[in-house]
C-alpha cells in the first residue's frame, strides 16, 4: 500500500511528458534481508540473467546476491570508517568570484 503512495508522488513529480514506469524502492537491511518489492527485483534480475547467459536460476542469483551483500558491506564500511582516498582540501579565501557575472 505504502509503494503506491511511493509510486504516485514519483510520477507526481515528473514532467507531464515523461512515460516512465512505475517504480518501486530497493529497500536492503543492513543484515541482507530485503523487502518484498526488492525480493522480486532480485528475483526477475536473476530470471533474466539466467537466461540470457545460459545459467542456472540458482548460480545467477548467487551472483547477483553476492555482489549486493558485499556492496552492502563496502558502503557500512565506509559509513563508519571514511574513505580510504586521499582527501584533497583547497583554500577557498584567495578566490575571487563575482556573482553578478554569472
Amino acid at each position: 500500500q505504502h509503494w503506491r503512495l511511493y509510486d504516485k508522488a514519483v510520477v507526481s513529480t515528473q514532467s507531464t511528458g515523461s512515460c516512465m514506469p512505475p517504480s518501486s524502492p530497493f529497500v536492503m537491511s543492513t543484515s541482507g534481508g530485503l523487502a518484498p518489492e526488492s525480493d522480486r527485483i532480485v528475483r526477475t534480475l536473476a530470471g533474466k540473467l539466467a537466461a540470457k547467459n545460459a545459467l542456472k536460476y540458482q548460480e545467477a542469483a548467487n551472483v547477483i546476491w553476492t555482489k549486493l551483500r558485499f556492496s552492502l558491506l563496502r558502503t557500512c564500511l565506509v559509513a563508519l570508517r571514511g574513505t580510504r582516498q586521499r582527501v584533497v582540501t583547497r583554500r577557498l579565501d584567495n578566490v575571487d568570484i563575482n556573482l553578478l557575472q554569472l
